[in-house]
Order: structure tokens, then sequence, then C-alpha cells
């Protein structure tokens, strides 16, 4: 037995970011109608007959109780405002009452037509506002409200009305929206312009803007011949105009971009379309705004690999900021696990090393190890400001790593890492060296960089404390060999332990030791490096 009953929602609707149309969903299940026929035995569906709609048959109804005879269908509805609409076909006059019912059988909403006699086609109801309650599932029922000849209600039609609903942009606009003049019509989800007059001829919308800025304008129109048309910005209850743009084509189809305009704040506007010339046919299919490519691209650089994935890399995409509604950049990781230490970083444009802020490193302190939400600001219209925020979001273990950056490994700082003592209390590296001297700086945690200026040679091998950044370290290594570096961190030094001396036969030291008289003071020359009678080194 096939019982067709056809619920359509030819409404196309506009949202924030993506222009892509979508069909309401307001469904029919078929497979679930039920109808009531008490006392009639001449209300007939035969098993294997095609019938174009559900058929009522009139003929033995008792005109004393119109509600004997109706039919009934399950309907997933969404709260907005519909239009209404049934088709039918008759011999004689007729009335259809339609209703709206919960799933407990209760009457939500209902409406009543009355057709002519001998007449049949497609009649407009009127508007059903479903507002007022919530998305789900209802019944739809259908009353043969008369006596008379037979009625067959081919199609009830649900139609999606967007009259007067807001719009976020940036996005499209879409012609369901429209707040037609006289002279406009929506034909197969585009406007029609059809002007009898220049002017006389409008489309508005509702729109709310989430920030003030500007917002190119484009529309997409298709014309059969010239026509000059316009989309205009204006106040919240349309009485005055804020902003313009407009242009003049003949025979002409297609996207064009209007030009820009500038919303002074956030919040509730009009947008009017209009079009002044008297002409053949125009249709608008949509109008777009969008807010304008920023000039620049801007991507945090830094040094810790566990936040930003690279090692000061201007040209790593994934840390490109995000350009927000006032303006400014931003960038945020989430569940990141970080140690506790310094952080420290740059904003850069246009990836590239070019320009880059702050001038000298922005430090960002990490008070203890733990899971964090790191977000970076960058304000370009505020003196370049960068800002940062490390909120904690979880407890974690986690090592401090150590590493040794420098002209012996072109200052890599994973390169040369120390390996945690078990008791992690100390950081130890043993690296092999040729007899020169070195630049250097300890680096915690890949980013926090520390030194004091210390010169290491043998007879001054043990640090000072190490707590900021200050001018290299020299690390004067006197004969070819492993050097070991520890760290101590509790309190934060750094001893080197040189080879021995011994190391080196006698002959091999003959050849490499010179003495000499400078300035009236012996100078003795071992491995390139001068001494003087005591064994300090004489710069």
């Amino acid at each position: 037995m096939r019982k067709i009953l056809s619920i359509f929602a030819a409404a196309l609707v506009a949202i924030a970011v993506s222009a892509d149309p979508v069909v309401l969903p307001a469904t029919l299940d078929v497979n679930n109608v039920s109808f009531r026929s008490e006392g009639m035995p001449d209300f007939v569906i035969e098993e294997g007959q095609d019938y174009a709609g559900t058929y009522f048959d009139m003929g033995a109804h008792d005109s004393s109780n119109d509600t004997l005879l109706y039919a009934e269908w399950d309907v997933t509805i969404e709260p907005i405002q519909y239009n209404l609409s049934v088709d039918v076909y008759n011999t004689n006059s007729w009335r259809v009452q339609l209703y709206v019912l919960n799933q407990a059988g209760d009457t939500v909403k209902g409406l009543r037509y009355k057709g002519s006699s001998g007449q049949c086609g497609h009649y407009a109801i009127g508007a059903i506002d479903m507002r007022d309650l919530e998305a789900g599932n209802y019944k739809v029922r259908a009353h043969a409200a008369t006596a008379w000849s037979a009625m067959k209600l081919k199609d009830v039609i649900f139609e999606a009305d967007y009259h007067g609903v807001e719009v976020a942009l940036p996005g499209t606009l879409l012609p369901a929206y429209a707040e037609l003049s006289a002279n406009a019509s929506v034909t197969d989800g585009a406007i029609a312009f059809k002007p009898s007059t220049a002017n006389s001829e409008y489309a508005t919308w509702n729109v709310n803007f989430a920030a003030a800025g500007t917002f190119n304008v484009s529309i997409d129109m298709t014309a059969s011949n010239g026509h000059t048309y316009g989309v205009a910005l204006l106040s919240a209850d349309g009485a005055s105009q804020i902003g313009a743009v407009a242009e003049a084509q003949s025979w002409d189809t297609g996207v064009k971009e209007l030009g820009a305009i500038e919303v002074p704040a956030a919040g509730s506007y009009k947008v009017k379309l209009t079009n002044a010339t008297q002409w053949s046919e125009a249709v608008l299919n949509s109008i777009t705004f969008a807010a304008p490519a920023p000039a620049h691209t801007y991507t945090v650089a830094g040094g810790n690999t566990d936040l930003f994935g690279t090692s000061w890399d201007p040209t790593n995409e994934a840390n490109d900021m995000v350009l927000q509604e006032d303006n400014t950049y931003k960038w945020e990781m989430t569940e990141v696990t970080l140690a506790a230490g310094t952080i420290e970083f740059k904003v850069c444009e246009d990836h590239a090393w070019t320009n880059c802020w702050p001038a000298q490193n922005y430090q960002l302190a990490i008070t203890e190890a733990g899971i964090y939400t790191i977000q970076i600001y960058y304000n370009p219209n505020d003196n370049n400001y960068v800002g940062a925020v490390a909120t904690k979001t979880g407890d974690a273990q986690v090592d401090p790593v150590v590493s040794i950056a420098g002209s012996m490994n072109s200052w890599n700082t994973s390169a040369d890492v120390m390996t945690l003592a078990e008791d992690k209390q100390t950081a130890s590296l043993t690296l092999n060296l040729e007899a020169q001297t070195y630049e250097f700086k300890v680096v915690m945690n890949g980013s926090d960089w520390r030194s004091n200026a210390q010169e290491f040679t043998r007879e001054n091998a043990t640090a000072a404390e190490m707590t900021g950044n200050l001018d290299n370290m020299h690390l004067v290594a006197d004969v070819a060999g492993e050097y070991i570096f520890t760290w101590t961190f509790e309190t934060n030094t750094l001893a080197i332990t040189f080879p021995t001396a011994t190391a080196i036969s006698n002959t091999e030291a003959a050849k490499q030791v010179e003495k000499m008289i400078e300035n009236g003071q012996l100078i003795i020359i071992k491995n390139g490096v001068k001494y003087n009678a005591i064994g300090t080194v004489v710069k």
C-alpha cells in the first residue's frame, strides 16, 4: 500500500563563514501514517494501486460529525515559521482542516482553509509559527471537513519562512531572508527584479555583525539586460544609511566585487539591495560580505620544541597567529606538558626574520612543571605589543632538559643534551673536542639560556652561579680530548673536567710547548694558548 504526503522545505539559510545552503529538516515518515474512518466503508486505499496522494471519499460521510474522518502523519519540524499550502483535487466544494499535534495527540497549532466550488489545484493556507515550540517530532492531521463530493488531498507543503531572522556576518545573504518591495519576487531561491520604475524595487535583510571593521561586498547577479544595482548598509530600523556601494553593468552576469563597506560597531543592521533601472529582469543570487585578508602573516618562533614543534623557525605555519575580531592576533596551544623554566620567543612577520618582536626575546616564566594552555598575543597597532599568558591546567612530572649550545655545535640547542643523573641532582655531557677556544652557553629546556661570561681554563674549570643570560662563556681547550660538562641543579652551576695533561706524550708535549720573553715576562705557549710562569692564561 502506498501512502504519500509530500512535506517540502524549500528554503535556503545563510550561516556565518559558510555560504553553503542547507535544506531544513522538515521530514515525513511515510511508513507511519494512520487513517481514521469510522463508519466510512467507502474510504479505501487499495493494495498495489499507485496513488499520487491520499484520497478522501466524502460521499458516505456523516455531515453531523466533521471529525470522524482524518489522516495523520508523523513529522519532524524545526522551531521556525512555516508557510503552509495544499494541493487538492475535487469535483465540488470542499474544505480541509489542518492541525499540528504533539506526540501525545494534543493540538498545538491549527489553521482552516475552505476552497471554492468545483475548483482544484494549489492553495496557500497561511503561516504557522513554530518558534514557540521545541524542535522535535510532531503529527500533522488533515480533516476532510465537509460531507460533499469526493476530495483528493495530494500534497501538504511546508516552506520555511525566514522573515525577520538575523544573520551573523561575515557570510553570505541568501534571498530567503529578503523583505521584498512590491516589484520583487523570490523565484527558485533567488530574487527577481522586475521594476516598473527606477528605484521602485528593493530587498532588505536583518543582519548582525559580530565586530566592527571593513567588509568587502560582492554580489552574484543574473541579468538579461543592462542593470544598475547597489548594496547599502542601514541602521537597524532602516531609517538611516551608513554606507553604500554600487556598480553599473550591461548584459552581464556572475559575481562582481562592488567595494568595501565600513561597519562602525558590532550590532544589528539592515542590508539593502537596490536596482536603479527599468530594464529587463535581473536576478540576485546572493550577496557576500567578507573581511579583507590581513596584509601580513604573523608567526610565533621560539626555542621550546615541546611547545612550538620546531626551534626558532619563523616558517612553521603551524605557529601562524589567528586574526581576531579586534584586529589583534592570537596563538594558542592547549594540553602541552612543560618543565619549569623560561620560554623565549618572538613574533615574526611574513615567515621571515626581517621584522620580529620584541627586540629582546619575550620571556615567559613557567614556575612549575605541569600541563599548560599557552596563549600568545600580538597587536601590530600598539607599538607591536607582544604578550603571553601561561595557564596551568594539570600536574605532570617533567624532567628538566639541559644542553650545551655553542660554536662546537653551531649553536644547536638540541645537539648536545646532558644525561640526567639517577638522583636527578646533576646532569653531565662528554664532548670530544679539538684544542682551541670555544664560545658557548647552557640551555635549560630548549629556550632558557644561561651564562655568566665565565672563561673556563684548566686552572679555572668551575663556574659561578648561572641564572641569567649574559655574554657568551669561553672554553679554552688546551689539549684535544674528552671534556666533561657537569650541571648541578641546586646551585645552578657548571663545572668542566679537562682531559689529563699526561695524556700527551713528552715528545708531543715538547713540540706543543714554546717559551718566550714578552714585556720582560716569561710566557709559555702550549697548544696555541699563552700562560705566564704561574700558569695563568694571558690574553
